[in-house]
């Protein structure tokens, strides 16, 4: 899934989310380090995206724009944005797939609560 702002609707009316863009193509900017490194794909893929989505409507700019920012590159938070959303972020938009949240780990995350 491309999981980004571009492909996300907000129906007004119904006040439900959609995501739609399920061509398989991937989004450079929005591509976890196992997508770029043709690794097994899992749940966490999609919490990386999300993460990276999160902080492009936050923060209203880019955080990753070629595979080199999104395997080397460092997330730059500032105060902005407050800490448990920083630590939010943090936890799925973590490089080691091991060390990233899982969905279960994120719905219990405080800044969720």
């Amino acid at each position: 899934m491309d999981i980004k702002p571009e492909n996300i609707l907000y129906d007004t009316e119904t006040r439900k989310v959609g995501i739609i863009d399920f061509e398989g193509k991937y989004t450079t900017g929005y591509c976890s380090p196992e997508q770029i490194k043709n690794l097994q794909l899992t749940d966490k893929t999609d919490l990386w995206s999300i993460g990276v989505t999160l902080y492009v409507i936050f923060k209203g700019s880019v955080l990753f724009e070629t595979k080199q920012d999104v395997l080397e590159g460092n997330i730059d938070f500032d105060s902005s944005l407050s800490y448990d959303f920083q630590d939010f972020l943090k936890c799925i938009i973590e490089k080691d797939v091991i060390l990233r949240y899982d969905i279960d780990d994120a719905l219990e995350h405080s800044w969720l609560q």
